[in-house]
């Protein structure tokens, strides 16, 4: 009986220790770009300015904008397990995006991204300062287009 009671423990033990270990946040990057982007709530948007300081804050919440928001954000190809790249510059943007993902609730912050436009109008993304991606012409034209607005 002490045999198995010892077994036990060690399995437990060894499935807390498998447990904290694991990367959530990697988990949440394929849950945020495969969820449903109906979902996107509003997008709290920050210009960074030439100078290098922040610019003030802007608020997202028109429907059409957040429907192509989700899109774009939806396509960032995300590169897992590799450490995001040293950039020469400060980003461009700043963005958080937010989830109405319970009714009962309120609305959830998911991220917060620093969001880079490349001289080859494709767009280098890094979320939580841990996890990078990229995305397309196309749906960097689409995030610059509302994401700046001058």
């Amino acid at each position: 009986m002490k045999k198995w009671t010892n077994f036990i423990a060690v399995f437990f033990l060894s499935l807390f220790l498998i447990a904290g270990c694991t990367d959530i946040n990697n988990q949440e990057v394929e849950q945020t770009s495969h969820s449903d982007m109906k979902q996107l709530f509003k997008v709290d948007v920050q210009k960074v300015k030439l100078d290098g300081s922040n610019g003030d804050f802007v608020t997202i919440t028109d429907k059409e904008n957040l429907n192509l928001l989700g899109i774009a954000f939806g396509n960032i190809q995300w590169n897992q397990n590799v450490e995001p790249p040293l950039m020469e510059k400060r980003e461009d943007i700043k963005a958080s995006l937010f989830y109405d993902l319970d009714k009962d609730k309120e609305p959830k912050k998911i991220a917060d991204y620093a969001i880079w436009f490349n001289s080859d109008e494709t767009a280098t993304i890094i979320m939580e300062d841990r996890i990078f991606g990229e995305l397309d012409k196309e749906n960097a034209k689409i995030l610059r287009a509302i994401l700046i607005s001058d």
